[in-house]
């Protein structure tokens, strides 16, 4: 799955176990990086494991100098389609999606990536305007 130089990859780890991952793809031809896959193992859920690993991507998509990161959902995985709101993805359009003899459709949305995306801790600065 993550043999191709367009693809990258994050897990998360619990102890030795492996919990969750996101799969990133960048697609030259739209100059745009897509998160086609994040998992979490259902007893992980709800632990900001998954915003976690869209963190991960994000910074990874600032550093290669992209302003957005782009997603694809199942409309029925409603779960999945309010968390992605949650932490900021618009949707915006609604295209089929194949995977063998199965198409369902799929919404495709975006996340504008803030400036404060290479931040992981907090800096603290103090200024006298007395002494300029």
């Amino acid at each position: 799955m993550f043999d191709d130089p367009l693809t990258q990859g994050f897990v998360a780890e619990e102890g030795d176990h492996i919990v969750g991952y996101a799969r990133l793809f960048f697609n030259q031809e739209e100059n745009r990086l897509y998160v086609p896959s994040l998992y979490l193992l259902p007893d992980f859920q709800g632990q900001d494991i998954g915003i976690r690993l869209l963190r991960s991507a994000e910074k990874y998509a600032a550093e290669r100098g992209l302003d957005e990161l782009w997603i694809g959902v199942m409309v029925e995985n409603r779960k999945a389609l309010i968390f992605y709101r949650k932490v900021g993805f618009q949707f915006g359009r609604e295209e089929p999606f194949t995977m063998g003899n199965t198409t369902v459709p799929h919404l495709i949305g975006y996340k504008k990536l803030g400036r404060d995306i290479f931040l992981d801790q907090k800096i603290y600065a103090t200024f006298d305007a007395a002494k300029g």
